[in-house]
């Protein structure tokens, strides 16, 4: 299975719960080729953000935490880069059109120090 292929199905809008056997697939397969597969599944996680269903939204952002946990300082490079905290998760919880389930989400209020 692809990266992104993984990616999709672990933040996949049927999931009501986070499924963790496949978030340590996706980390497992990322740790295979982190060269490659950190940009690439940064790229995937841009685009899962920016869904618009508040499910793959939250499985999503559980996943941001699990990448910069378990795949080592490169992708926690990546995640912390004011650009993608700026362009994607502070957009997210200021947008109006975020579900609050999401706004809400105490790993992502908490790691942003954000009040919405």
């Amino acid at each position: 299975m692809s990266l992104e292929s993984a990616i999709k199905k672990a933040t996949s809008s049927e999931l009501t719960e986070d499924d963790w056997g496949q978030l340590l697939d996706i980390v497992d397969l990322v740790k295979s080729n982190p060269d490659e597969y950190i940009t690439e599944s940064i790229s995937v996680v841009k685009s899962r953000l920016n869904s618009g269903n508040a499910n793959v939204i939250l499985r999503t952002i559980t996943l941001i935490d699990f990448l910069a946990e378990n795949c080592g300082a490169m992708m926690k490079g990546e995640i912390s880069k004011k650009s993608f905290v700026n362009d994607n998760l502070v957009k997210l919880v200021q947008d109006n059109h975020t579900h609050n389930n999401v706004k809400h989400f105490q790993r992502l209020e908490e790691k942003l120090s954000i009040h919405v």
